[in-house]
């Protein structure tokens, strides 16, 4: 191997691959930038390096607003995506494995029913999603969002697991 090690088949590739890492680290920078601003300076200059670093902002997001803070919406959100995981990998499973081994048309059916209910979007479900869910009494619920969460993905799951 010479002292350069690129050919000019080879640079191409190259330079164009760290263009497109470069593009792709934009909005780090910007986010890294933005945090460390007071926040008149984040609003009129995103781009711009801060002229002072202002750490109190990570104390403030901790602390948040309203009384609800970064610990309390980590912790929502964990408990969120684990109980509709759980149920997911529950019922997906074994509904995958009833259709699965059901005789060849009645599988194929409820395989394309839950075909169907992955193209189908979400959002022509929200408002009667929305009133069964505040009937019931679980708006604004760990339960309520699990249930949504894993109503919504379970035709997915599903799919995957047949």
């Amino acid at each position: 191997m010479g002292l350069f090690r690129y050919t000019t088949r080879t640079f191409a590739p190259a330079l164009l691959l760290l263009a497109a890492a470069a593009i792709w680290w934009i909005p780090f920078y910007v986010l890294l930038t933005v945090m460390l601003k007071p926040g008149s300076e984040a609003t009129k200059a995103p781009f711009s390096p801060p002229a002072q670093l202002e750490l109190s902002n990570f104390s403030r997001a901790w602390q948040g607003s309203g009384g609800v803070g970064l610990g309390a919406s980590a912790l929502n959100s964990a408990i969120i995506t684990a109980g509709s995981v759980l149920a997911l990998i529950a019922v997906g499973s074994i509904s995958a494995y009833v259709i699965a081994r059901q005789q060849p048309r009645l599988g194929t059916a409820l395989y394309l029913a839950f075909v169907v209910g992955i193209l189908l979007p979400a959002q022509l479900g929200i408002v009667p999603i929305y009133v069964a869910l505040r009937q019931v009494g679980l708006l604004g619920t760990h339960a309520g969002a699990i249930l949504l969460y894993t109503g919504l993905l379970l035709p997915l799951s599903v799919f995957l697991y047949t």
